[in-house]
């Protein structure tokens, strides 16, 4: 049985961005687990609460309006001469039949984090190796909406909010 209520008009999964709560990381830790079967909830425990060292990363969840989790990722603000500062997201955990809409998700989450953090860029780090969803279904979403691939990164520049002029 479907819960019509969990989609939208055009039958996509519904999906919003959380920041993850410390009563979240036994969930989280399910999805975590099932994408990286090395990482135990001890060192996932550890690196969580590591957010409170210099540089933090902040991780948010991708969840359905039950509250399930079906996709993690975690970011940081990074600055350079070049681009100033950029918003960066170094893990995206997602699985499953929804990790389309989680990975989409994960991009409309970015970009409203990098507006509201003043980032003119977005940096996303492709793990070859240890990435769920894989790199190739990664780079496919993300390119479509924008992104130029730069070997182990993929990243797009926000648009610039056009000046009205005063009267």
């Amino acid at each position: 049985m479907v819960d019509e209520h969990n989609f939208d008009a055009a039958g996509r999964l519904v999906l919003s961005t959380q920041t993850l709560r410390h009563d979240d990381l036994d969930q989280a830790y399910v999805l975590v687990g099932l994408c990286h079967d090395t990482v135990t909830m001890e060192h996932w425990r550890r690196l969580v609460s590591a957010e409170g060292q210099a540089g933090p990363l902040v991780w948010q969840t991708i969840r359905d309006p039950r509250g399930y989790i079906h996709g993690l990722f975690a970011h940081r603000i990074e600055h350079d001469l070049v681009n100033g500062a950029t918003l960066v997201v170094t893990d995206i955990v997602t699985a499953g039949p929804a990790w389309r809409s989680a990975t989409q998700t994960i991009a409309h989450a970015m970009h409203a984090l990098a507006r509201e953090a003043g980032c003119p860029s977005l940096r996303v780090l492709i793990h070859p190796d240890r990435q769920s969803p894989a790199p190739e279904q990664l780079r496919a979403v993300f390119l479509a909406g924008g992104y130029s691939d730069r070997g182990p990164y993929l990243t797009r520049s926000l648009p610039q909010p056009v000046a009205v002029p005063e009267d």
